[in-house]
């Protein structure tokens, strides 16, 4: 992602919002994201649920799980899955959709948000490579 903004000139731009829509403009498409936990599920749901009415009718481009797991900074090998598995893939194959991308949770993204800086000021990669990933996912389902 930082690679594909590096090729922009932007003199003086702190911070970069991505903001996807697919084809037809915006309002034309949306993205949902959600933790794994069937609690977190339902407010997906009834989210999604808005989208997806006939009236509307605004697809979904794809499910972003959010906290999807846990990895303590002394053993970056280990994975815990705090909120449960699958949440993301069992709303995308609900709402006949793709997982587009899980998001670990760590401490630097919140830190990052509260003092106004983008998830790419923190030092986290796994973090900064899980966005990155969505980003270009979301850039794909939009070109025309």
């Amino acid at each position: 992602m930082t690679q594909l903004f590096d090729k922009i000139p932007m003199e003086g731009v702190k911070n970069i919002i991505v903001i996807a829509s697919g084809k037809g403009g915006v309002g034309k498409s949306t993205v949902a994201a959600n933790l794994a936990m069937e609690i977190a599920l339902n407010d997906v749901r009834k989210a999604a649920s808005m989208f997806v009415n006939k009236d509307i009718d605004v697809p979904i481009l794809g499910i972003v799980e959010n906290m999807s797991w846990f990895t303590p900074a002394k053993h970056p090998d280990e994975k815990y899955f705090i909120f449960g598995q699958g949440g993301g893939e069992k709303m995308a194959k609900e709402y006949n959709s793709q997982l587009i991308g899980q998001i670990p949770l760590v401490i630097e993204v919140g830190e990052a948000a509260e003092l106004g800086k983008s998830i790419f000021s923190q030092g986290n990669k796994t973090v900064i490579e899980s966005f990155e990933k969505i980003a270009v996912k979301l850039i794909s389902a939009t070109i025309f």
